[in-house]
C-alpha cells in the first residue's frame, strides 16, 4: 500500500539538487543568502541545509516550493550526499523538508481538485513518480538518529503519515475531504502500479476511471 513505500510526498524533488550540490563541491557559507526565486542550486540547497524555514516568512517558504517543484524532477545518487553532510544540517533538511511538507501536499491536493477527469491519472502518475524517492531521502537524512529507530524506512513513512493526519487535521472540512480523495487516488493509483503489466508496459492492462 502507499503506506508502505510513498508515504510523503515533496523532498523527491530535492534529490537532484543534492547530487549536483556534491558535484561542485559545496561550500557551507554562514553568510546572507540570495532571494530563492533567483538563487543558484547550491544557494538553494544552502537555504535547505543552514536555515530553519520555520522561521522565514511565507513568501520565502513559497518562492522555494516553487523553485523545487518545478526544476527538480530527476534524481541521482543522493544517500553519500546526504550521508556526506554534517549531522546537523541533515537534521535541518529533514526539519525543513517537514516544514515544507504541508504546504506543498495543499498545493498538489488543490491542483488535482481542478483537473478533469482525464487528466488526473497522468497527474497522480506524476505525483507517484516525484515521491517514489522519498523513503530513500528521509531515510538518508536520519541516518543513525535516534528519529529513524530499528525499523529505519519504515519508521521515516510513519513520520511521514502522521504529517499527513496532522495536515488533514488542520484543514477545513471541504478541504479535509479533497486531502481524502487525493490520497486514495494515490494509493489506488500506487496499487496498479505495482501489477506486472505496468512493470513490463509501463501501464497495467486497464485502469479504474479517475473521478
Amino acid at each position: 500500500m502507499i503506506r508502505g513505500r510513498y508515504g510523503l510526498l515533496i523532498a523527491a524533488v530535492v534529490v537532484a539538487m543534492l547530487s549536483a550540490a556534491a558535484g561542485a563541491g559545496f561550500l557551507m557559507i554562514y553568510s546572507p543568502l540570495p532571494d530563492p526565486s533567483v538563487a543558484t542550486r547550491q544557494q538553494l540547497f544552502q537555504w535547505l541545509v543552514l536555515r530553519d524555514l520555520s522561521q522565514e516568512p511565507v513568501e520565502i517558504r513559497q518562492k522555494i516550493l516553487l523553485r523545487l517543484d518545478t526544476e527538480f524532477g530527476r534524481s541521482g545518487d543522493m544517500d553519500s550526499t546526504i550521508e556526506n553532510l554534517e549531522d546537523s544540517h541533515r537534521q535541518t533538511l529533514w526539519h525543513n523538508v517537514t516544514v515544507l511538507f504541508e504546504p506543498w501536499l495543499l498545493s498538489k491536493v488543490q491542483q488535482y481538485s481542478q483537473l478533469p477527469g482525464s487528466q488526473k491519472t497522468e497527474y497522480i502518475d506524476c505525483f507517484l513518480d516525484r515521491a517514489e524517492l522519498w523513503n530513500q531521502v528521509g531515510a538518508a537524512c536520519l541516518k543513525n538518529s535516534a528519529s529513524q529507530g530499528p525499523k529505519g524506512g519504515s519508521s521515516v513513512t510513519k513520520l511521514i503519515m502522521e504529517q499527513i493526519q496532522q495536515c488533514s487535521n488542520r484543514a477545513a472540512p471541504e478541504q479535509r475531504q479533497q486531502i481524502g480523495a487525493f490520497m486514495v487516488a494515490a494509493q489506488s493509483r500506487w496499487l496498479w502500479r505495482q501489477l506486472p503489466s505496468f512493470k513490463v508496459f509501463g501501464k497495467p492492462a486497464s485502469t479504474p476511471e479517475a473521478n
